[in-house]
């Protein structure tokens, strides 16, 4: 795994995109160091494609995430300049914005 990658994605991520093919994505997510990740706040109504699992960098563009099926899904991954802002995209080329909150 790239470290720079992984220093980039560490800490507390807060959704700010609001595409409508994005409610079941966490509004607030915690990546660590060690690849595991973890919805906070979770709401019980709501079913979050990703709750808890691991993730993985696969080159400069691409990360694997583990999700609440147990299928690792590989998603497009880029972090702005400042490392504040996270755009993942998934298979259906939806936008989720993260901005780290830490």
């Amino acid at each position: 795994m790239s470290t720079t990658h992984i220093k980039s994605i560490v800490g507390v991520w807060t959704k700010t995109s609001n595409e409508i093919s994005e409610p079941n994505y966490p509004e607030k997510i915690s990546f660590t160091e060690n690849g595991l990740f973890q919805a906070i706040d979770k709401p019980e109504s709501i079913f979050y494609i990703w709750d808890v699992g691991t993730y993985e960098f696969k080159g400069k563009s691409k990360i694997l995430i583990s999700c609440a099926n147990d299928k690792i899904v590989a998603y497009g991954i880029k972090f702005s300049k400042n490392k504040q802002v996270m755009t993942i995209k998934d298979e259906h080329q939806c936008n989720i914005q993260y901005h780290k909150s830490n």
